[in-house]
């Protein structure tokens, strides 16, 4: 197990919490920032899964070099919140658009 350390610790830092972060966003944004014509959270969090895959996946090189390197600890903390930042406010302005495209003309 004591080999296994840094991976599992590798994987906690580049995979659950960059996805958590973006879902954190998309909480928010639905309790705290509503807005009128909201979409449901169980849509949000469906929309979600395929945008926070290509949110993250270009964020992977940074977030990669933010935890290789321990004085960078800001940079890996600031590109957690611009994570955050995509999940408030991308992903609802996505789920409107899908939402208007879906109603019929």
């Amino acid at each position: 197990m004591n080999e296994l350390t840094p991976f599992i610790t590798q994987i906690f830092f580049l995979g659950v919490i960059p996805f958590a972060a973006y879902f954190l966003g998309v909480y928010i944004r639905k309790t705290v920032f509503p807005s009128p014509q909201s979409p449901v959270m169980k849509h949000q969090f469906l929309v979600a899964i395929p945008l926070s895959v290509m949110v993250i996946a270009p964020l992977i090189a940074t977030l990669g070099q933010a935890i290789s390197d321990a004085e960078s600890m800001s940079a890996y903390l600031i590109t957690i919140g611009v994570i955050i930042e995509h999940g408030l406010f991308m992903n609802e302005a996505v789920c409107e658009r899908f939402k208007a495209k879906l109603q019929p003309a």
